[in-house]
């Protein structure tokens, strides 16, 4: 059998998109693991329009040759209030994706290691020795398969508190210098908030050049010209002598929520989105797909079984992301409150590692007593009688299954 006929590997990965290429790219990397014969199975990959990665980082990154600009300083807006952040020692970074492929694929495509199929995932199914993994293009085996495909039924299914975050973003250009380029504009809520959290954010690349994205927190999916009148509303109140030519846009919509992650057999790892990835309180996705990464590489060099990024971050942030969605879905028009007062009040490293699963609960505890604690002490004891509740239901579930 020649190489180009093998139906067996090491490692199938699910999935060409971010998740799915930086964990190539990671084990390509690395000495210990790069020989690892790996097939890679996606089907619309190239199809997927181009969008806008951004994240906190501190120190270098695997990724900074490509970083299309950073910053450390940012400001905020709320009404008549303003507040300038320093937020050493992190940056701000911002990455194309288009930027990102074009710098990972030819190095993985070039490798003798990794096979490409362009195929439709079918089925994944675990024999407790290797994973059969069922395509409209063929059929694979694997020792390990990591899936980044997120079910649709996942979605369609979830119970709990669920926001969507909407964006349309248009990259601009100005005749005239209008932005400083060394501040980006993190949340500018000088917009009315009624039934959503509403937002501008601004990242200037030039002083004649910017990205400006207008975001909404809704439980209700928005038609995409609204979001559109509410961009040049923004544009023409705050720039009414800068005229601006659009040379790209994009959309996007991000469900926030706490989907569950968990291993559907030990030889089926989700990752991206699928694997917990995604922070379901603010929609950042890049920094936690890199933790993940970083675990799954670890845990491939000790011969493990790597696991979803959610099984070794500490419960209490989901639950946290829980509460404060509850606030949000119930009370939008303080969230520019809630979330302008938790800069401005708090240290920023605090805020940052907070906001990445990293802080201490002293520092937490620090951060909660500084925002509206009535509104957020009653969301927690819902949530919480929430989770009990569904825990009685497994059980009781769990219990009838063995039964049967």
């Amino acid at each position: 059998m020649n190489y180009k006929e093998k139906i067996h590997f090491e490692i199938i990965v699910v999935g060409a998109g971010l998740s799915g290429i930086m964990l190539v790219w990671e084990i390509l990397k690395n000495e210990q693991i790069k020989h690892t014969e790996i097939l890679l199975i996606d089907k619309h990959q190239q199809e997927e329009a181009p969008r806008t990665w951004c994240f906190w980082d501190r120190g270098q990154s695997s990724f900074d040759k490509i970083i299309t600009k950073s910053w450390r300083q940012a400001e905020m807006f709320a009404g008549s209030s303003q507040i300038q952040i320093d937020m050493y020692p992190y940056q701000y970074k911002m990455m194309r994706s288009e930027h990102f492929f074009e710098y990972t694929l030819p190095y993985i495509q070039a490798q003798p290691t990794i096979q490409f199929r362009k195929a439709a995932v079918l089925d994944l199914l675990d024999d407790g020795n290797k994973v059969t993994v069922i395509t409209d293009n063929g059929t694979y085996t694997a020792n390990m398969v990591f899936d980044s495909r997120f079910p649709k039924e996942t979605l369609e299914n979830y119970n709990g508190t669920i926001l969507y975050q909407q964006f349309t973003g248009w990259f601009v250009r100005t005749n005239n210098p209008s932005f400083d380029e060394h501040n980006l504009r993190l949340m500018d809520f000088r917009m009315l908030q009624d039934q959503k959290v509403a937002f501008c954010y601004l990242l200037p690349l030039s002083p004649k050049e910017a990205l400006i994205e207008y975001t909404i927190f809704t439980d209700t999916l928005q038609p995409v010209e609204a979001l559109e009148k509410g961009i040049e509303a923004y544009i023409s109140q705050h720039y009414p002598d800068s005229p601006m030519h659009i040379s790209s846009k994009e959309y996007g919509v991000i469900p926030m929520a706490n989907f569950p992650a968990e291993k559907r057999s030990e030889r089926i790892i989700p990752i991206g989105t699928a694997g917990g990835c995604t922070k379901a309180s603010s929609g950042y996705t890049f920094s936690f797909v890199q933790q993940h990464t970083l675990h799954i590489i670890a845990s491939l060099v000790a011969n493990k079984i790597p696991e979803p990024y959610t099984s070794f971050i500490p419960r209490r942030f989901a639950f946290y992301d829980k509460v404060l969605l509850r606030v949000l879905k119930k009370h939008p028009e303080k969230g520019n409150e809630i979330l302008f007062r938790l800069f401005k009040r708090n240290k920023t490293e605090a805020v940052i590692s907070f906001l990445h699963n990293r802080s201490t609960i002293r520092e937490e505890l620090s951060i909660f007593t500084k925002l509206p604690v009535l509104l957020f002490l009653k969301a927690a004891i819902t949530e919480w009688r929430n989770n009990e509740k569904n825990v009685r239901q497994m059980k009781q579930k769990e219990k009838y299954d063995l039964s049967v």
